[in-house]
């Protein structure tokens, strides 16, 4: 008898929605274990300018790293006119520190906008 929440080798973890990282692979998922996260605070009037920017450095950044994943996302409120971006970036052999200093040196083109830091996290899957 199997456990409960336990799926046949091979076959996802229905009930958790969890597949292993073998699982995953032979399904083609994504499989990267470090993910880049950047958040920074601009100016709400200045959001469409910076999404632009971020878009096309996102874009170049996918161009010179095969299977980058690179996503841009935003906090649904603006509080006094400052809104929150967050940047997220994934590859299939997660981000190293080459991948993460090619980022931030790709960023530098954001420069002018952030209110603050630039805030980065490393996070891997458990």
């Amino acid at each position: 008898m199997r456990e409960r929440g336990v799926s046949p080798p091979g076959r996802p973890n229905v009930e958790s929605g969890v597949r292993s990282t073998t699982a995953r692979q032979q399904a083609g998922l994504e499989v990267s274990t470090t993910r880049l996260f950047v958040y920074y605070k601009v100016p709400a009037t200045d959001l469409a300018a910076v999404c632009q920017a971020a878009r096309l450095m996102q874009q170049r950044l996918r161009a010179q790293h095969a299977g980058l994943q690179a996503e841009l996302l935003r906090r649904p409120d603006a509080p006094q006119g400052v809104v929150t971006l967050m940047e997220t970036y994934a590859a299939p052999q997660g981000v190293d520190e080459d991948l993460q200093a090619n980022i931030q040196l790709a960023a530098d083109d954001l420069a002018r906008w952030p209110i603050g830091a630039r805030h980065v996290e490393l996070f891997i899957a458990p």
